[in-house]
Parts: C-alpha cells; sequence; structure tokens
C-alpha cells in the first residue's frame, strides 16, 4: 500500500511537471499555429475512444450527442485541448460525462459544451457551493490557457453537484449558400491536409 501511494505521488508529480511546461509555452505566445480546416466531430470521439478504458475504470459513461461540425482551428492545440479537458473532468465526474456539439444561429459559431455531475444527483441538493479549489486545478489552467491562445470563448459554470463548460468556436466552416461552403477566416489560415477549401 505504502509503495502504491508513493507510485501515485510520483505520478501525480511527474504530470504536474509536463502541465508546468505546457503552461509555459502556451504563456509564452511564441507558439506558431497552423490552421486548417477540422472535423470537430471525429477529432473528440477520437479522443473520447482513446480513454475509453479510464472512463470505465472509474464507473463512467461519456454520453456523446454530436452534429456535423467543422472549425478552423491548429490540430495539434485542439487535440491537446481536449485531451486536456478529459484529463480534467473525468477525476472530477461522477455517473456520466455528456458532451454536445452544435452550432449556434446566430453568429454562425460551433460550441461544444461538456457536463457532469460531481456527486450522486441524490447529493446534488445538499453538496454546497463547488470546490473551487478542486476544480482549479493545473489540467484546468491549461484547458483555459490553451483556449486564450487559439482564440476560444471558454466559460464554465459551476453549481452544487455540477459543472457546465462551454467552447464556443468563433471560426467555424459553414453552409452559407446550396452546392457551396464558405469558411470565415483570417490571413494566417494555411490549407492543411484535411483541408475543404
Amino acid at each position: 500500500q505504502s509503495l502504491a501511494a508513493l507510485r501515485a505521488e510520483i505520478e501525480s508529480a511527474r504530470r504536474a511537471g509536463l502541465i508546468a511546461q505546457q503552461l509555459a509555452r502556451l504563456c509564452d505566445g511564441r507558439i506558431r499555429q497552423t490552421t486548417e480546416s477540422l472535423d470537430l466531430v471525429q477529432m473528440l470521439r477520437d479522443c473520447v475512444l482513446q480513454r475509453g478504458r479510464e472512463a470505465q475504470a472509474r464507473g463512467l459513461e461519456i454520453r456523446q450527442v454530436l452534429r456535423p461540425t467543422q472549425v478552423v482551428a491548429d490540430a495539434s492545440l485542439l487535440h491537446g485541448m481536449l485531451q486536456a479537458l478529459l484529463d480534467w473532468c473525468l477525476p472530477r465526474a461522477w455517473g456520466r460525462v455528456e458532451f454536445a456539439l452544435d452550432v449556434k444561429p446566430w453568429p454562425a459559431q460551433a460550441r461544444m459544451t461538456c457536463q457532469f455531475a460531481q456527486v450522486p444527483s441524490d447529493e446534488a441538493i445538499d453538496a454546497g457551493q463547488p470546490d473551487a479549489a478542486g476544480l482549479d486545478a493545473m489540467s484546468w489552467l491549461l484547458v483555459h490557457q490553451t483556449a486564450v491562445t487559439m482564440g476560444l470563448a471558454l466559460t464554465r459554470n459551476d453549481k452544487p453537484g455540477h459543472t457546465l463548460v462551454t467552447v464556443e468556436f468563433p471560426r467555424t466552416v459553414h453552409e452559407q449558400f446550396e452546392g457551396a461552403t464558405a469558411i470565415e477566416v483570417d490571413e494566417d489560415f494555411a490549407l492543411g491536409p484535411n483541408s475543404k477549401p
């Protein structure tokens, strides 16, 4: 038991060191982003699939309600943010984590939500105020800083026993005309292997 506890502490310290390195890179401001059109549904599904065994070991169900969505973003940063979001929510969730993807009608922006209960539903009323210290962990700081670096709108709504995270993607591929796809871009848009001009 002592050895297992020591191993857990070492792993926690190693993880904290890795997150600190990632945060330092993001805060440095010198990350060069290569943006391209990305299938957000497929990327989220891949990340959830990679973490399926961990979720199962924690007794969690991951539910996904995903509308086909394409966004313009840096692939490695987006993948890193989704993994960091899973790193943060899986240890804090009880029973189920729900992901949803849709597109806001105006302005037409992709919106991803992640919500989970922190305690069983019958205990939520008596849960009291959320544990801000536990929710504002280093993994959350990584999610937040990655979103800032990518120019995404990130909000978190904590209620007793329940948390809802919303990420909005201002650069969303959307249909404007039948048979043609319009894309909101800026000067640093680069065509990548997954781009659909």
